[in-house]
Order: structure tokens, then sequence, then C-alpha cells
């Protein structure tokens, strides 16, 4: 259990720990795009765990209990978050189960700044967390040793540094640092100057206080403040070694030699913005000049950004071969192809794969795997990158015209509900925008065209890097009242006003066009990265646009400038391109019904949830505390067979005052007479009443006549009984009674941290219960304190 303190310096002590856990868990913003939620839900997460564990100190629960009940604690506040109801109910533990296995699924999946929803990515990295402040609590306060609390606290600051490859913020480790020394002053002011001279004091005083010292360069907090600035200094005044212990940015630019595509459109403007123009990826093709490489797609618009949503990355869907035919793309559309062979150059660390729209075949290795509801490619493990890698692909190349798409039936119903519902909280102005550009245009395709004109050349919109990056709904408003902007604001404008609008749209990241080299070899280089809108055609699949200003990108794809007839002016040709696609729908029934997969899949798992890891969990809970009552228990019961066993009252009297003794360290004389041992006794007897304010009382006969006067009343007993030639048998309450004032004497004359002992794990258990003369009873023990 921890030393002991007084309650001020306990709170204290427990407040610093918590403040210093919440503070280094600031290193794990980098996780979570936004952190804010994450950070909330640590705060809240923090002070519950540090609450029950003050809680269980305070009612003098042993330190199993103490850690349990905060660890009870921190899963009935994450089944309060994730699960069906605020109660851990078999339903709502089952939800619980099934947001961390998401959460896991999630976290193995993309790279961190995690790129899907909060609410699916965070039940990991907010478990992960208050379990590390228990483990700072535990050490701090249950246990009493602040100094081990830095484990925990390393432990915190190397999993951001060994996981995003970046140093921790400088001004995160010097609070936390800050908050640890803390922690050292107050554990050092509270136990050790209480028994003797305090750190760095020299002897004529005791300390008071966090800073009382008569050596101040020897307290442990100027030695921990001259450490933090040698921490900070170091890395400065050595330029050359090329320390970088805390971090010399604000985390977000890799290297000046090297472009990370981690998380799609947050790394996008970070890399335009470069002043330098770095060649990431080599092409040969055996057909036209490469253009519009797509790295990633991002499906999910929720208002504040748009995201590549859940992936699945199934272990049969490797980027090794053939590939499904593209989504929505009838088998009735023309179709040419040509051969494409990539290097990813050092500088290009990707989790996506580039490859062109549509694709027959890729042959890039069982480390990338695609996701059969998009078909973009993504790594299967965080450790594999593009980096130096070298594959070849198959492009297909849809040979779709205006007028096909002009003539394209409606959206399936799965297509439209996952990818055409209206934003959310979208603003006024972006809806009235959309609506007016495209009054007048009958068909989806007319208002795409409207749409796409409107952002390139009658809008009177500007490209421009110098606008703050941002895609949401408050951003796209600015964007639009400002009308300068850069390809992200583009397309994602023009992606959410055609969802305004019932015209299914997602928004792609890659590259645009690659510069011509020698030996017919074609370069992307940073300055080539660019987003761009999709929008989803029946029969044609998802088909690209180009809203970025010409005087950025000069073309436009072909078929949005072809002459397109007056789709009203005659029925037949809108009938015939929607049979087309239906008829051929058996035909693609791969592709076509790959977004149901991941959905199916998901409530399969859900229904086939298997307790067997829960009921293990609650097993090995239930032995726990089987294990920690089961000595407790095992005493009671010797004490309750003796009083109503088959031993004369007085020996049960004797048998349960000499266990009292063992259990509290005391040890039993050995060789001596009924009434020896019990003078011996009375010299370990503390008051009647304890006082809690003191660590050692004073103890002897003198300190408590009353359990004195007990004593005697049993050693006469004894000694009649063995002795006499007919006893009088005493009476059960009396003797109990007397055995009563003698352990509560016994045990107010002993430490709180042996008492505890003493009721948890009695030492008494060891030896059997029989009656057995003085002389013949060993000596048991020592003094316990």
């Amino acid at each position: 259990m921890s030393r002991r303190r007084s309650g001020l310096a306990t709170a204290a002590i427990v407040l610093t720990a918590a403040a210093t856990s919440w503070v280094a868990l600031l290193a794990w913003r980098g996780f979570a795009a936004p952190s804010s939620k994450l950070l909330v839900l640590l705060l809240l997460g923090i002070g519950l765990t540090s609450a029950v564990g003050a809680v269980a100190r305070r009612v003098r629960m042993p330190l199993p209990f103490v850690v349990s009940s905060q660890l009870l604690g921190i899963l009935v506040y994450l089944n309060g978050i994730w699960g069906s109801g605020p109660l851990p109910t078999p339903a709502s533990v089952r939800t619980t189960s099934q947001a961390f296995v998401d959460s896991v699924d999630i976290l193995q999946t993309y790279a961190a700044p995690v790129p899907a929803e909060l609410h699916h990515a965070l039940p990991v990295l907010v478990g992960g967390g208050l379990l590390c402040h228990l483990f700072v609590d535990l050490l701090a306060v249950t246990i009493g040793r602040a100094a081990l609390a830095g484990l925990p606290l390393l432990v915190v600051h190397a999993l951001p540094v060994s996981i995003l490859e970046r140093s921790v913020q400088w001004w995160v480790f010097v609070l936390a640092a800050v908050g640890f020394m803390a922690m050292l002053a107050l554990e050092e002011n509270s136990v050790v100057g209480r028994w003797g001279r305090g750190f760095g004091a020299d002897g004529t005083t005791r300390g008071t206080g966090p800073l009382a010292s008569h050596d101040p360069q020897r307290h442990p907090l100027t030695l921990g403040v001259a450490a933090v600035l040698l921490a900070l200094v170091v890395p400065l005044a050595l330029p050359t070694m090329g320390l970088d212990l805390l971090g010399s940015d604000d985390g977000n630019n890799p290297g000046d030699d090297e472009i990370r595509i981690m998380n799609p459109m947050t790394d996008l403007r970070r890399d335009l913005v470069r002043g330098e123009d770095i060649g990431l990826l080599r092409v040969r093709t055996t057909g036209a000049e490469p253009e519009y490489l797509r790295t990633a797609v991002l499906t999910v618009y929720d208002g504040e950004a748009w995201r590549p949503g859940d992936r699945s990355l199934s272990e049969n869907n490797t980027a090794d071969g053939e590939m499904p035919r593209p989504i929505g793309l009838g088998f009735d559309v023309p179709t040419s192809s040509q051969e494409w062979t990539i290097a990813a150059l050092p500088e290009l660390k990707s989790l996506w794969l580039p490859t062109p729209g549509s694709v027959s075949a890729v042959r890039a290795g069982k480390d990338w795997r695609y996701d059969a509801a998009v078909l973009d490619i993504h790594s299967a493990n965080s450790r594999t990158t593009t980096a130096g890698l070298t594959y070849s692909l198959t492009e297909m190349i849809p040979r779709i015209t205006g007028d096909d798409l002009a003539q394209a039936g409606d959206p399936p119903s799965r297509i439209n509900s996952t990818y055409g519902a209206p934003p959310a909280g979208l603003p006024g102005s972006v809806a009235a925008a959309a609506e007016e550009v495209t009054e007048g245009a009958e068909t989806d395709f007319e208002k795409a065209l409207a749409l796409q004109d409107w952002f390139r050349n009658s809008g009177g919109f500007t490209y421009s890097l110098e606008p703050n990056a941002g895609n949401g709904n408050n951003a796209l408003a600015e964007f639009l009242e400002d009308r300068v902007g850069y390809c992200e604001q583009f397309s994602s404008a023009m992606a959410v006003m055609a969802r305004h609008l019932g015209i299914p749209a997602r928004v792609s990241v890659g590259f645009y066009r690659a510069e011509v080299l020698d030996n017919g070899l074609y370069e992307f280089s940073s300055h080539d990265l660019h987003a761009w809108p999709e929008l989803y055609f029946a029969g044609y699949g998802w088909v690209r646009f180009e809203p970025t200003p010409a005087s950025h990108i000069g073309t436009v794809p072909p078929y949005t400038t072809d002459e397109v007839d007056d789709p009203t002016s005659t029925e037949a040709p809108t009938d015939q391109p929607t049979e087309a696609p239906t008829s051929a729908a058996p035909s693609s029934a791969a592709p076509s019904q790959a977004p149901d997969v991941p959905e199916a899949q998901g409530n399969t798992d859900q229904d086939n949830f298997s307790w067997t890891p829960v009921l293990w969990v609650l097993g090995i809970l239930l032995v726990l505390v089987a294990l920690l009552l089961a000595p407790r228990l095992l005493r009671r019961g010797r004490t309750a067979r003796r009083w109503n066993g088959d031993l004369p009252p007085i020996e049960a009297a004797w048998s349960e005052l000499r266990d009292v003794c063992l259990d509290l360290g005391r040890g039993w004389p050995a060789g001596k007479s009924p009434r020896a041992t019990g003078a011996a006794v009375t010299r370990w007897f503390g008051p009647p009443e304890q006082d809690r304010t003191v660590r050692l009382p004073q103890t002897g006969p003198q300190i408590n006549p009353e359990a004195t006067a007990a004593i005697r009343r049993l050693v006469v007993a004894l000694e009649a009984h063995r002795y006499a030639a007919r006893p009088d048998q005493d009476e059960v309450s009396v003797l109990r009674s007397d055995v009563a004032l003698c352990t509560q004497a016994l045990e107010n004359g002993v430490s709180r941290d042996t008492r505890i002992r003493a009721t948890w794990t009695p030492r008494s258990l060891l030896r059997r219960d029989v009656p057995l003369d003085d002389k013949d009873e060993p000596l048991v023990g020592d003094h316990a304190d």
C-alpha cells in the first residue's frame, strides 16, 4: 500500500499525477485528426480514474482492490461512451467490444493521423491512454514511488516517436517533465522529510514545503530543472551531431528530401507549398502521355473534411494480378488498354499505391491490397510504403462520350444512399450557389458541366496556395465568397455541391501530369500533386471532372467538351443507355456488388460475436478476487470453528489470541508459562483509541489498563483449566469479550500497513489449529515494525 501521507499531501500528488498524465498524452495528438475529442475523453477518464483511486485508498482498500476498482471504473467509462447504454449490460458490453475491434482494424489499416471518423478510431487510443495513467497513479500514489512513475510516462512519449516517426514537441516534453518533478518534490517532502533530513537539507530543519531545503542546489526540483534545460540546450549547442531530442518543428513536415502521403488531403497542401520540386515517380507507358495518377479516394464528407472512410483490406484482395472491373462500368462500354511500369523514388513514402483511375491488373506484391468497395490500393501494414518500390499495371481506358453521360439513367440506390446523401450542416450560401449555377440544367451531366465551367471560367475564381487549408462547410463558404483557393477547395466544393444536387460524388487525390524525361520516361513530382472530383453515372461508373481553373490545369476530360444532343428530344436515347447497364449487371456482379460486401461482413461479425474473450476476462477477475478474499475468509472460518468446536472455551480463546499476535507480526513467546506469555503480550498493547496521526504508537501494559486486566483474566482462566483439579468453565461470551479487548489493543499498537496485512494475509494460517502447551510452541516471527 502507499506510504502514509497527510490528506492534503495525498490530494496534491493525486492531482499532480493526473495533470502530468494528461499533459504527457498531448503527445498523442498526432494519432487522430482532429485531436480535440481524444484529449477531452482522456481528460474526463483520467479524472474518473484518479477519483476512484482516491476513494478506494480513503476507505483503506488493499492494493489489489484499489487497482481493480480503478480498472473497473475505466471499463464502465468506456462502456458509457461506446456501448449501447450507460450500464454494462450484455448487449452494451458486446457493442463496446465491437467498437474496440473496429478501432483496432482502423488503426492497423490507416496511418496516423487516422482519417476515419473519430467514433470508430478512438476506443483503443482512449483505453490505452487511461491504462497508462492507471500505472502512473499506481506507482506515484498507491505504492508511493513517484520516481517509478516516470516509466509509464516514458512509454507515452516513446509511442509517437516510434509510430509517427517524429519527436515530441518541446513544450509537451517540458510540461510533462515539470509535472514529474513536482511529483518527486511532493513525495520527497511528504515522506522523507517526516522521518529525517529532506533531500539536500543540512540537518538543522525538516522540510515543510516543496522548496524547504537549506541547500537548494541539491533539491530534486532544482536538479530536474537543470536536466530539462540540458535536454533543450544540448541539441542546440551540438548542431553537427544532428540531435533532435524534442523536435525542432511542429511535426507536420518531413525532411527536406522526403514526401509522405499518409493522410491524403492533409498531406496534399503540405507538399504543394514546399519550395523545391521533388521527383517522386518515374513512369514508362506503351501509349499516351501519363496523367491523372490516382493515389487515394476520399468517400466520406462529415462537414469538417473529406476522409477515406473505413477500408476493408481482405487477404484475398492482393494487388498482385487481375483487378475487378471498375465499379459501375458496364461491359458494353468499349475500352482500350496500355501498360505502365512505375518506379517510386525513395523520396516518396506513401501508404497508398499510385495507379490510374481504372486498371484491369496490378502487379505490386502481396503487401498491397485493394478495397473492393473503392478499388484504391493500400499497404497491408504501416511499415510498407512506396519508397523504392517498382511495380507494373495495365490501365483500362473506357471510351466515354458526352452523349453517353447525358443519357445515363439514375444511379443504383446503394450508390445514391452512400455517396449522394446531402451533406449535413451545409451552409445556405453553398447550397444556394449550387442551385443558382445549375439552374436550367436538366440532367446530372449538364449540372456537372455547369459546375465545372463555373469554377474554371465563368465564376471568377483564382488559383492560389495562399488561403488557409480546409475543405469543411465553413471553409467552403469562405472559399465561395473569396473565390481564391487551390485544388483541394475546388474539388471539394464541386463534390459537395454535386451531392447537394443529388449526384453521387467523391474526391480523388493523386498526381496530374508528368514531365517528359529522356529515353521515353516520365516523372511525377511534388508540384504535380492534385485533387479532383469524381461523379457517378449509371453504366459508366465514376467519371472524372476538372474544376480547377484553366490557369493551373489547362485541359479538361474530353467528354466534357463534346457536343451533347438534347436528351428531351426523344424518349429512345434516354431508354437505350439505361437498359444497357441493366442488362450487363449480372456479368459485372463482382464490382457492382462490392460496396455491399464490407457491410455484410460487418453484420456477420456482429451476429457471431464470441463471448469467449469476455468470459475469460470475467473468469480471471473472479479468480483474482477469490484468491484475494480466500486468506481473510479462511481466517474468519477458523475463528468461527474454534469458538463453536470441541475445544474448551479458554483453549479456544488462548489460541485466538496467539493467532492475532502472529497475524500482526508480533510473534508468540516460546517456552514460557501462560503468566509469562501474558506479561510479554501486554508489552505490545497500544492505546484504547486508535490515533491515525501517529505511525508507530507507544505500547505497554500501562497504555491500556483495560486490555491488561482482560489478559490477566484469560491467564487465570487458562491456569485454572490446565492445572486445577476441577476448573470452572468460564462463559464463552466473557472470554470472547476479553479476547476482543486484547485484539483491539494489539491492533492499536501497530501501524496501519501491518493491520492491513494482518487482515488480508494472516500468517496464522500457516499453523495447525491444535491446542498446545506453551512450552511446546515455537517462537514465530518477530516485531513487525
